[in-house]
C-alpha cells in the first residue's frame, strides 16, 4: 500500500538541508517504533530475509513542494509554499491499511541538520490508488536507483549505473532474489526467472544522483543511484512487490521509489 502525506510546514525557516533522505528515514522509524514494537521490530531488524540478506520492505519518496530553489553552493533547499508531500510505501498486508495511516496522521517532526531545520505536520492522509500489475509495466524513478557490486581489493561495495555491462542482469538479479523472500509475490523456481520471461528495458536517458548519508558524522558516506524511465517485464506479483518495497538497494533510506506511467 501507498500513502501520499501532506505535510504542512509550521516553522518559520523554510530551508533544508538537499540531503534530507537519512533524516526522513529516521522520522519514519521513529513513528513505527513508538506505536507498535513488534511491527517495528520486524521492520527494522528482520524485514523479509533469504539466507544472509535482508530486505526492509518500504520506501519513500522526495518531498513534492512547489516552488522551491536548490541553493547549490550551500547544499540546500528552499522551500516557498506552505504545504509539502511525501509518499510513503510498504509491503504489507491490507488490513494493516488503517493501522499505518493511524501512526502517521497528526504527527509533528523536525528535518534538517545542525544548520537549518524545518518543521512539519501531517494534516492529511490519502490512500494511493493500487495499479493494475501486470507481465509488462513501464516506470519512472523519482528516487534513484541504487545497484553494487564487491570488488576484489575494495573495502566499500561499488556503485554502478546502467552502462555497467552487468547492470541489467544485477537488476534483474537483485529483484528475483528480493521476490523469493516474500512468499507470496512470485511462485519460480531459484535459477529461472531468465527464462520465464524477465526483462529489464531502459527508456531514456539515466542521471546520475549522490546522497550524502549520515553527513556532518563520523558515520557519513555517500551512496549513488540512478534516475530513468524503464519497463520491466516479470510476473505481475513481481511488479506489486517491487512497486510497493522498491526497486534496487537500500529501498528504507528512500531509494527506488517509482511510479508507474504508460
Amino acid at each position: 500500500m501507498r500513502f501520499n502525506l501532506i505535510l504542512n510546514i509550521t516553522s518559520r525557516n523554510k530551508v533544508l538541508p538537499i540531503n534530507y533522505q537519512y533524516p526522513l528515514h529516521s522520522w519514519i522509524y521513529k513513528v513505527i517504533q513508538s506505536a507498535d514494537a513488534e511491527f517495528s521490530q520486524f521492520l527494522h531488524d528482520e524485514g523479509y530475509a533469504l539466507g544472509y540478506k535482508k530486505f526492509k520492505l518500504f520506501t519513500f519518496s522526495p518531498l513534492n513542494s512547489r516552488p522551491f530553489k536548490i541553493f547549490k553552493k550551500d547544499e540546500r533547499i528552499g522551500l516557498y509554499g506552505d504545504e509539502v508531500q511525501l509518499q510513503i510505501s510498504f509491503l504489507v498486508n491490507q488490513a494493516a491499511e488503517k493501522f499505518i495511516m493511524g501512526l502517521f496522521m497528526g504527527q509533528k517532526f523536525s528535518l534538517g541538520d545542525q544548520v537549518s531545520q524545518v518543521d512539519f505536520e501531517v494534516v492529511r492522509i490519502e490512500a494511493q490508488p493500487r495499479p493494475e500489475f501486470q507481465e509488462s509495466m513501464r516506470y519512472r524513478c523519482l528516487s534513484p536507483v541504487v545497484i553494487s557490486v564487491k570488488e576484489e581489493g575494495k573495502e566499500k561495495p561499488q556503485y554502478k549505473g546502467p552502462d555497467y555491462p552487468a547492470y541489467k542482469a544485477l537488476f534483474l538479479k537483485h529483484l528475483f532474489q528480493k521476490s523469493l523472500a516474500v512468499p507470496q509475490s512470485a511462485e519460480v523456481e531459484q535459477g529461472q526467472y531468465m527464462e520465464e520471461g524477465w526483462r529489464f528495458c531502459l527508456l531514456n536517458q539515466p542521471r546520475m544522483k549522490g546522497v550524502h548519508i549520515k553527513q556532518h558524522t563520523p558515520g557519513h558516506t555517500q551512496v549513488i543511484g540512478y534516475q530513468y524511465d524503464f519497463e520491466l517485464s516479470a510476473p505481475p506479483e513481481v511488479h506489486k512487490m517491487a512497486y510497493y518495497a522498491g526497486f534496487g538497494e537500500k529501498n528504507s533510506l528512500g531509494f527506488g521509489f517509482a511510479l508507474s506511467i504508460k
